[in-house]
């Protein structure tokens, strides 16, 4: 019961901080034209949409209050997961120098490896992961048309390069189907498996980019960031730990 409450307020407290965020991005009333006016280090508000290469460490699954031969099948064993790979959205505020965004993510994977005390065989499952974050960006951007020592014309080029470091915090939901065969005949288990199992969990992430801005407030960007997902439902395991390559669009408005 009180591992649910904790779920629920930090679920809550999330959308909460991600509505203001959305609030404030939205307060800035949109029109079509409104795209070629961010000036370099200058305010904006944007949306985006990325592609994300993911991997995802294995995970040991330990709780001390169950034994090996629990009912869920899980305690004493370790996972691993196929790379999972998705999309992510985001809307947010750009102060020149500081971004707020709020972002959102969908990642696919399969479980494809199950080992423990029990030795198990024609493992698979499909998995689909949620997050929803809050990140606090820092950048600066050049023109590096104004550099005339690197070649350039000492004037605008229209063009900028944007180094950045980002951080946030939020919540990891995975909801899938495990399913295996345990080889050991006299365990009287057969097959057995896990079926539309959920699992929200706090989660913090950071990472660094680089942004190449280009004309009418379009915005190339990629990025590396690493994020961690605390397994508090087993508190021995390993918490969830995934590392991701992330390319997308930005459009300022």
């Amino acid at each position: 019961m009180l591992r649910n409450k904790i779920s629920i307020a930090a679920a809550i407290g999330t959308l909460a901080i991600m509505s203001a965020s959305v609030a404030t991005a939205g307060s800035h009333e949109f029109n079509a034209s409104d795209f070629n006016k961010k000036e370099l280090n200058g305010r904006s508000s944007y949306i985006g949409a990325a592609f994300i290469d993911s991997d995802m460490a294995d995970i040991a699954f330990e709780e001390a209050e169950r034994s090996e031969t629990s009912s869920n099948q899980r305690n004493g064993m370790t996972a691993g997961f196929s790379d999972p790979d998705g999309f992510m959205g985001v809307i947010g505020n750009d102060y020149g120098y500081v971004r707020l965004e709020t972002e959102f993510s969908y990642r696919e994977s399969d479980v494809n490896k199950l080992s423990g005390t029990v030795a198990r065989t024609e493992v698979s499952g499909p998995i689909d992961i949620g997050t929803a974050f809050v990140n606090l960006a820092f950048e600066y951007s050049i023109d590096p048309g104004e550099f005339t020592e690197l070649g350039g014309s000492g004037k605008s080029s229209g063009f900028s390069i944007t180094p950045y470091i980002t951080a946030g915090g939020g919540a990891l939901g995975v909801m899938g189907n495990l399913n295996f065969t345990n080889t050991n005949s006299n365990d009287g288990q057969g097959s057995d498996g896990v079926d539309n199992e959920m699992f929200l969990a706090p989660a913090i992430q950071g990472g660094a980019g680089i942004t190449i801005g280009l004309p009418m407030g379009v915005e190339v960007f990629g990025q590396y960031s690493e994020m961690l997902a605390y397994t508090y439902n087993y508190r021995d395991s390993n918490d969830i730990h995934i590392k991701s390559i992330t390319g997308g669009l930005r459009f300022n408005f």
